[in-house]
């Protein structure tokens, strides 16, 4: 490509000479890490809020999928139309291993271009990882049917490039059969996402009488915002007896046999145990699992037949923890000598709620432009701004659905007695409340974090420890 009359006859070097600072390096995977536990934290705490003041504690357990929201977020910052403009302080924190790449322009669309093929690269290697099972991801900004518009040419690259696709709402039902295709979650059966409140009704009946209704006009700005709607699904599959073939529907591969799936287990036994926390129990000599302590933070490794895929779970995290954190204490189990040979982990069921991860960007990142007017940029209509709420008038702009199940549904009709003796490091009890990371160790980096309170766990105590 020959460059203006001043440089005539000078060609352009190619784009990969031209930025060859701009991969995607282990600082950049650092700074995703610190993000993506930072919303994860802001989610629980704010559904843990909201729970308690509305008197339904405790909250649904929360799941965030680190890939999803890594591309929300840099999906996110396509939108503006100015380099100053209200995602300018979100890309700088997104791309902090990249000096001055915010700052140009040209710069923009080799970077999402990047960010889309690393994303990509590393969800075609977790889905191959999890065969004989399977991990994937959709993603779509949902257009409400009123409310369409042309999209700029970049914005639509930056789409394509992060793999979301732009859809007119067209029912509930065509969400679900997305979702079933996609995922290859035919036990989805009801839309999980929270879409738009309508207001139209009032809308025609009070206009006459207040044609400038602040209820009436937030309902429509909203509705004049598309919805981020992501979801994953982690799924694999390791059957070793008639009972988990029977029950299996979505599982990380265990070593065989580690799981049993025979029964649960409460402290008294009792078969009229009602109320108490029931637990699985996880038995493997070979290779045993690693179980330690630091401070009051205890962490399991449980072993699965990936190579790459580790599942960890953690009691009493610190409130002040930090991702990189967290990973420290992974890196430190992982050095220890396994000797625990048995762990009772809370049983919990898999939810079918969406996360608002509006909130958590709002509440952890330099994000609060991007819910102001104008702060989606080319993906809404001009001037209007971004929900991060749920109400009878609003909804939340960014939501993410994502399904993770660690362990075969166990026989509920057979109550068993947790039985724990000494040395204690040979049994690990995991309590509530706990956090779960499931860890790509090839990548070094969690590919989702979940986190769990049973149903009588008392709320004091969890503000106590978070």
């Amino acid at each position: 490509m020959v460059t203006g009359s001043g440089n005539r006859g000078v060609r352009s070097k190619p784009r990969d000479n031209v930025y060859p600072e701009m991969a995607i390096g282990p600082k950049m995977w650092e700074t995703w890490n610190q993000l993506s536990y930072q919303v994860f934290d802001a989610i629980t705490r704010e559904e843990l809020r909201l729970a308690v003041e509305e008197g339904c504690f405790p909250p649904s357990n929360t799941w965030l999928c680190v890939p999803q929201l890594i591309s929300n977020l840099a999906c996110l910052t396509c939108g503006a139309s100015s380099l100053n403009g209200p995602t300018e302080a979100l890309r700088r924190e997104l791309l902090n291993e990249i000096p001055g790449a915010a700052s140009h322009v040209n710069m923009i669309r080799v970077i999402m271009t990047l960010i889309g093929d690393e994303l990509r690269q590393w969800e075609n290697a977790l889905h191959s990882g999890s065969k004989p099972g399977n991990f994937a991801v959709a993603r779509r900004m949902i257009v409400h049917p009123k409310f369409t518009k042309s999209y700029a040419y970049n914005t639509f690259v930056a789409l394509n490039n992060l793999g979301v696709e732009v859809k007119i709402f067209d029912g509930t039902n065509e969400i679900v059969q997305w979702i079933q295709k996609s995922l290859r979650a035919s036990f989805v059966t009801t839309c999980p996402f929270e879409l738009w409140r309508s207001g139209d009704t009032h809308l025609k009946k009070e206009i006459t009488k207040e044609p400038f209704s602040r209820d009436m006009l937030m309902t429509k700005s909203n509705q004049r915002c598309p919805i981020f709607a992501w979801a994953s699904h982690f799924q694999a599959r390791h059957l070793t007896s008639v009972f988990q073939q029977k029950h299996a529907k979505k599982t990380i591969a265990f070593k065989s046999g580690i799981f049993e799936s025979e029964a649960v287990f409460t402290v008294s036994g009792s078969q009229n145990s009602r109320g108490e926390e029931m637990y699985v129990r996880f038995h493997s000599d070979k290779p045993k699992m690693r179980y330690c302590s630091a401070g009051r933070t205890g962490i399991l490794e449980v072993p699965t037949n990936s190579s790459n895929i580790f599942l960890y779970f953690l009691t009493d995290v610190e409130r002040s923890a930090t991702g990189p954190q967290l990973l420290d204490m992974i890196r430190e189990v992982q050095k220890i000598t396994p000797e625990t040979h048995t762990a009772y982990v809370p049983l919990w069921w898999m939810h079918d709620k969406v996360s608002n991860v509006a909130k958590g960007i709002k509440n952890s990142l330099d994000a609060e432009p991007l819910f102001s007017h104008g702060g989606f940029g080319d993906f809404a209509m001009e001037d209007v701004e971004a929900g991060a709420e749920y109400s009878k008038k609003l909804t939340s702009s960014i939501q993410h659905f994502d399904i993770v199940s660690v362990f075969h549904q166990p026989d509920m009709s057979n109550i068993q007695k947790v039985v724990t003796q000494s040395p204690l490091f040979n049994i690990a009890h995991i309590k509530c409340p706990f956090t779960v990371i499931i860890y790509d160790g090839k990548k070094k980096m969690p590919v989702y974090f979940g986190r769990s309170i049973l149903l009588n766990s008392d709320p004091d105590i969890f503000f106590k420890f978070y």
